[in-house]
Order: structure tokens, then C-alpha cells, then sequence
């Protein structure tokens, strides 16, 4: 059965304006289980190539912030994997009402292969109950938190950049309209990761 996947995305210019372009039309078979392989470090992102050429349609770079609307095109750990081989090395902090084991085993990977330096999570209480093998392993490789929540923020942050993905997609594969905002500001960055960490200092669990 095949998709449409449309991305959207509008772009700040420097006289003020926005201009609000489609990315063209791509068409998409259901997500299948093959990996394709990330340029740095070789690490799987787990996402077909026709997935691999929407993000990059959609951020070929992070010279400037971005609003995306995506058709199913990719979910919120895809965009972040995506981001992370732009930036190269980096730390990561999130927040996601929902993650799957196939993802926390991904991101185990991508840290092995030292394109991700730490992960802190906060998790909303549902994952440690409806899927437990997926908290038990991100508690043994990532520092992790569980509060109530529904927000879904993204962090990814080194040396050279501090980024903010605010968003409405999980940490899941899923085939609905989502919405990502991607700041490349600072102190936006700084705010969502100060939210996150003091949130998990609170209970006594220390970040990587």
C-alpha cells in the first residue's frame, strides 16, 4: 500500500519575511525493516531511503530555524538522528509521551559508535508500564526520569551546536501529519536542557 509523504517547511529570511514552499510530492511504500546506513560512523538509522531523502530535502543543514510539517515523511528520532550527522558528536536530552524498544536500540548503537555522547530522557509514566523492556534497556544506557507529560522536545547540543526541536511526534514510527519547530538559538537549546535536567535532579538521578 503506498503513501504520499509531503513535507512543508517555512523559512525566516533576513528582510523579515516568510516564504512558505512544498517540498515535492514523494511516494512511499509502508516502512520497511532494512536499515539504511548513516555517512558518520556508519550507524543505522533505521529508515528507508525514501525517508533519508525527505530529511534531507527538508534540512540539508542548520544554517537557519525551520518549521516542517510532515506526512508520515519521519518520526521525531529519525529527524534527531538526522540532525545528529550534521552536527556530528553531540548530547542528547528529550522528552516523549511514547518510545519503543527498536528506537532505544538504535540510539544504544549511535552512542557505541560515538556519534551520540549521552542521552537524558523524560519519559511520561505509560512507557514504564505499557513498555517496559524499552524503559528497562534506555535505564541502562541513558539517565531517564518518569513524570506526567505530553510534551516532545529534543536537545542536541556539542561544542559547535545547540539545538531545539519542539514538536508533536514520539519516539515511534507512525504515519500522522507531525509538526517539528527546529531552533538553532542558543538560549532556546539552554532552556529546554536546564527543563529537562532539573526535572531529573529533582528524583536524584544525575545525567551522563
Amino acid at each position: 500500500m503506498e503513501r504520499a509523504a509531503r513535507a512543508s517547511e517555512v523559512r525566516g529570511k533576513k528582510e523579515g519575511h516568510l516564504v512558505l514552499f512544498d517540498i515535492n510530492d514523494l511516494t512511499q511504500t509502508e516502512p520497511s525493516h532494512k536499515a539504511t546506513r548513516c555517512p558518520t560512523n556508519g550507524v543505522a538509522l533505521h529508515c528507508t531511503a525514501e525517508v533519508r531523502a525527505d530529511l534531507q530535502r527538508c534540512l540539508p543543514d542548520l544554517s537557519q530555524p525551520i518549521h516542517i510539517a510532515s506526512e508520515g515523511a519521519f518520526s521525531m528520532h529519525q529527524l534527531a538522528l538526522h540532525i545528529l550527522s550534521l552536527t556530528g558528536p553531540a548530547h542528547l536530552y528529550a522528552t516523549t509521551w511514547a518510545i519503543n524498544e527498536e528506537v532505544v536500540s538504535t540510539l544504544v548503537r549511535v552512542k557505541q559508535n560515538g556519534l551520540l555522547l549521552s542521552a537524558t530522557f523524560l519519559f511520561d509514566w505509560r512507557v514504564r508500564k505499557y513498555k517496559p523492556s524499552a524503559y528497562a534497556l534506555a535505564t541502562q544506557h541513558f539517565s531517564t526520569q518518569v513524570v506526567s507529560l505530553h510534551a516532545k522536545v529534543c536537545v542536541i547540543e556539542n561544542e559547535r551546536h545547540s539545538i531545539a526541536i519542539v514538536g508533536s511526534a514520539n519516539w515511534t514510527r507512525n504515519s500522522k501529519i507531525e509538526a517539528f519547530c527546529i531552533s538553532t538559538s542558543p538560549e532556546l537549546a539552554t532552556f529546554w536542557k536546564s527543563f529537562i535536567n532539573e526535572r531529573v535532579h529533582r528524583s536524584g538521578i544525575k545525567t551522563d
